[in-house]
């Protein structure tokens, strides 16, 4: 048997963790803030139970769901009450015989059930006396009791007066809820990654030409870096023994010809090559193969994170930026969400964008197609895969572009600033007129900074009609079943022909 208060001023029914547990009965985890008059917060309900409540008077029982909560109220009545007086009581099949007597609540109904509990029927003597009132779980008693004793206490020092009114925050629960699913319009960066960011802001340039760049973002540990040529040296000897075994030395060097000819790397000057301590740093290489690659099969990687003789690497003397792109799963949502879309990506994305002359003896690289010539040293001109600086100069230059161009192509620039994931476009419009608008425009847009997009993609053939052959892409769909070709959309099977 539960002793229950019947509170129409709260919100929610509570049940004590003490009852709950006399019960055996488990209670459902929930985080719902509970306040009381004056709008104070008295803390947390941590559980919601669901129980079902019977009459001891008659056959009536019904379902009720309450938050569990330590203690939901002081003992009642705060002291024992004399009830001679009240004869027009006698008689009445009371909820709880022993009303008088001070003992502890279990459960606290709220307004959330007392309203059907109601009943027609009312018994009362006076203003100054208790009121019984009819409920489906009997007669229950409230109301004043010996007034003019209480009205002397209450000058008193000790007298305490107990309010039942609480207040469950569920709406400010679910507005949490919400505001947890949603991006943060203001990302919290660290310390580092906010020094990244206006380290760029003031030290972006552009050159002539459009191009983009910064300088490296260095920290305060440059200045110990140690000597690396020894670690280039024995890794491209390591590499030379691996294109021997194998059939991709002819790949390598033109990847390497290939990279000097588009002005992404430099032969150092006889007179500037040498190691300069905290000066210049040598970027160990290697290779990756990647068959599933339409374009490029195989990668030239480069090290920044190799240690140098004191111990750190180039990638330890970098500030590492924050992230300016947003998360994969909303780019495939927004992809999805229109009828018409698009795919592309950056040619060669890592490369479009410079790193400070001042910086580049920091990003050396030791080179000869073949074993038996004399070792030749390099320096890449522009942000290199494999830096930790790298991704975010890169994307933090495309996102330069968006900011410098949104009054001249608002609709280009949005869609440079935020549908680009690394290098990958995915992108969806309503119509097909404002796809091959978009597709034109963000040509342009790209062209200015001096990039190219490429294996433009989509699934409405009159969009494509607009894209020039060789910026389509090619042999990029699989089979995946016998009549079924599909291409790859940021890893997620696309079929374009029938989307």
């Amino acid at each position: 048997m539960c002793r229950v208060l019947l509170d129409p001023g709260s919100e929610s029914s509570f049940v004590t963790k003490k009852c709950i547990t006399m019960l055996g009965l488990k209670a459902k985890a929930c985080d719902v803030d509970v306040t009381g008059i004056s709008s104070v917060s008295v803390g947390k309900a941590r559980g919601l139970v669901s129980l079902e409540l019977a009459s001891l008077i008659k056959d009536f029982n019904f379902d009720v769901q309450c938050l569990v909560y330590p203690k939901v109220t002081g003992k009642l009545p705060s002291f024992t009450c004399a009830g001679e007086t009240w004869d027009y009581l006698r008689g009445l099949p009371l909820a709880d015989v022993k009303f008088l007597e001070p003992r502890e609540v279990d459960i606290l109904l709220g307004a959330d059930v007392t309203g059907f509990l109601s009943l027609p029927g009312r018994v009362m003597r006076d203003r100054l006396s208790p009121v019984a009132m009819a409920t489906e779980l009997g007669w229950v008693v409230s109301g004043p009791i010996n007034h003019s004793g209480l009205v002397g206490k209450a000058n008193s020092s000790n007298y305490s007066v107990r309010v039942h009114h609480s207040r469950a925050e569920l709406d400010h629960v679910i507005q949490k809820f919400w505001e947890l699913e949603q991006v943060p319009e203001h990302p919290q960066w660290t310390a580092e990654e906010r020094a990244c960011e206006k380290h760029f802001e003031l030290a972006h340039f552009r050159e002539q030409g459009g191009r983009y760049g910064s300088p490296l973002p260095f920290n305060s540990k440059v200045a110990s870096l140690g000597f690396s040529r020894h670690v280039a040296i024995r890794r491209l000897e390591q590499v030379e023994r691996r294109l021997s075994r194998g059939s991709h030395a002819d790949q390598y060097i033109q990847f390497m010809r290939e990279y000097e000819a588009l002005g992404h790397m430099e032969e150092v000057p006889a007179e500037e090559c040498g190691e300069k301590l905290a000066m210049t740093n040598y970027l160990p290489h290697h290779f990756v193969l990647r068959e599933e690659s339409t374009s490029t099969k195989l990668r030239v990687v480069f090290d920044g994170s190799v240690k140098t003789s004191s111990g750190l690497s180039i990638n330890n003397c970098l500030l590492v930026g924050p992230k300016v792109q947003d998360d994969l799963f909303y780019h495939l949502l927004r992809f999805r969400f229109n009828a018409i879309a698009l795919k592309a990506d950056i040619v060669k994305m890592f490369r479009q964008f410079l790193v400070s002359k001042s910086d580049r003896d920091f990003q050396r690289i030791l080179w000869r197609e073949t074993p038996d010539q004399e070792v030749k040293e390099y320096r890449l001109i522009t942000v290199t895969y494999g830096t930790a600086s790298g991704p975010h100069s890169a994307a933090r230059c495309m996102k330069q572009l968006s900011l410098d161009y949104k009054t001249e192509y608002p609709e280009a620039a949005e869609v440079m600033g935020r549908n680009f994931y690394v290098d990958d476009l995915m992108v969806s419009v309503s119509t097909k007129e404002t796809g091959i608008r978009l597709q034109t425009d963000l040509d342009i847009l790209a062209a200015k900074a001096g990039m190219v997009l490429g294996k433009w993609d989509s699934n409405d053939s009159q969009v494509l009609t607009h894209v020039p052959l060789e910026s389509r892409a090619k042999n990029s769909k699989f089979k995946i079943d016998d009549d079924k070709f599909v291409s790859k959309a940021l890893g997620v099977h696309w079929d374009s022909l029938n989307d």
